[in-house]
């Protein structure tokens, strides 16, 4: 009888972890998935070619070419922001009010 009870206990355990997990996720998603264009500031380094300021004076290279994509497809407006490597860490921890990406 306490087999028995021990396993459903054991079962509602791991539902309840389950769930909390799934909550956190959709709580955590929720702001971003109904945020009408959203902007995200995107740090631009010079290491080519993954990521590079071209001779026009614009971000390019394979990751710009990536975000560019994503923020299409998920209604995105980007705004660079160009720096040096240290410089774009350094954004990426502060809390600007803005999401900032900063492409390794």
């Amino acid at each position: 009888m306490n087999i028995k009870r021990l396993k459903s206990f054991t079962i509602f355990i791991n539902l309840v972890k389950q769930i909390s997990i799934l909550l956190i996720i959709v709580f955590i998603t929720i702001p971003f998935a109904q945020a009408d264009n959203l902007t995200v500031r995107v740090g631009v380094y010079e290491n080519a070619p993954k990521i590079f300021t071209s001779k026009s004076g614009k971000p390019a290279g394979i990751f710009i070419d990536i975000i560019e994509h994503i923020a299409k497809v998920e209604d995105w407006k980007l705004r660079y922001v160009s720096g040096s490597w240290a410089e774009g860490l350094e954004r990426l921890g502060a809390n600007l009010g803005t999401p900032y990406c900063f492409l390794f």
